[in-house]
């Protein structure tokens, strides 16, 4: 049990910087400006929805996609800039 909410946390923690729900609440209020309270709530909706389907589609099938793609982790880390990604490249941590 204890394993089972480690990991939860470790994966929450990780997502939430990704999503960045205080850095996008400004967006969202500029592009749904004006619009009716049912309709924001709705727009809100579909947008979760596909933020949620894209993170699973690539937590469950990632890997397959960048092996489709011939996307490396190494290629990854040089594109991205990434010191994080090229510490766990360099020590096969990945």
């Amino acid at each position: 049990m204890y394993e089972l909410f480690t990991f939860a946390a470790v994966t929450f923690t990780g997502f939430l910087p990704m999503v960045d729900p205080l850095g996008n609440m400004p967006i969202f209020a500029t592009l749904t400006e004006g619009m009716p309270d049912p309709a924001r709530r709705r727009v809100a909706i579909k947008a979760c929805a596909v933020a949620l389907t894209t993170m699973l589609v690539f937590a469950f099938f990632g890997d397959d996609l960048f092996e489709l793609f011939g996307i490396t982790i190494n290629g990854l880390a040089i594109v991205l800039e990434d010191p994080t990604l090229d510490y766990y490249f360099r020590n096969n941590v990945i």
